[in-house]
């Protein structure tokens, strides 16, 4: 072999080695990407369950509970208001002038 041809597979062999050293880093550094892009899916996705079970759910649960207590006051009032119409319903029945039953007869 000539020198010339020498100092071309020098050169060859000193950028092989030089490209397999940038080869090395972009892989390692693409290997990298993909270990934050993973952990920051994970940051993204597991941020509102944290929130939720901590903050949110409590307050859901008391939300909850304050919408079934006003839903059985509700339907306490109306037991009430029922019951208090037949009471004066009674009442009214029992009066001679009230127009009930006693004036229906006649």
């Amino acid at each position: 072999m000539d020198q010339e041809t020498k100092d071309l597979l020098h050169k060859n062999l000193e950028i092989t080695k030089e490209n397999n050293r940038l080869l090395r880093r972009v892989r390692s550094g693409a290997a990298f990407d993909r270990i934050i892009k993973i952990l920051w899916i994970a940051f993204l996705v597991g941020i509102p369950i944290y929130l939720y079970f901590t903050i949110l759910q409590p307050i859901i649960g008391q939300v909850s509970d304050a919408a079934k207590s006003v839903h059985e006051a509700g339907a306490q009032v109306k037991t009430t208001g029922v019951s208090i119409q037949e009471q004066i319903g009674n009442i009214l029945d029992l009066l001679p002038f009230s127009g009930g039953e006693s004036e229906q007869a006649q």
